[in-house]
């Protein structure tokens, strides 16, 4: 949910022609991350066998538990990165496709004739830096 929030704030700031910057992008993480404890709070708040794993770390941050649920679900994230060989190719594909965006050649063209695409490519490329 934090990636999309910052990927939809992305593509909003770009398709109305503002300026994406460290700071804003920042802001809009911030407010992912209220808008994912907001859901956990309601989750809460439904009874127990009921709630999603977004209520239980409600829970378990209110009872001082989500210390080691936060450092489980970090560790896996980093273990993820243990298959190398899906990492080098995840991050050369990265690259690529910033290059790309970034040169123009051939994609100016397809930016001239549809001004969407620009800002679109920009938010799905910012999904895999916030999907941590």
């Amino acid at each position: 949910m934090l990636a999309i929030v910052v990927a939809t704030a992305v593509l909003g700031l770009m398709v109305a022609g503002r300026r994406v910057s460290v700071p804003k992008v920042g802001l809009f993480g911030l407010a992912g991350l209220a808008a994912v404890l907001a859901i956990a709070f309601a989750d809460a708040l439904r009874p127990a066998t009921q709630q999603t794993h977004l209520g239980k770390f409600w829970e378990q941050l209110q009872s001082g538990d989500a210390v080691g649920v936060v450092t489980r679900k970090f560790g896996a994230m980093l273990a993820s990165l243990g298959y190398w060989q899906f990492t080098v190719v995840t991050v050369a594909a990265l690259v690529f496709l910033y290059a790309v965006e970034h040169r123009g050649g051939a994609l100016a063209r397809t930016y001239d004739h549809s001004p969407g695409t620009r800002p679109a490519l920009c938010s799905v490329l910012t999904l895999p830096c916030w999907a941590c």
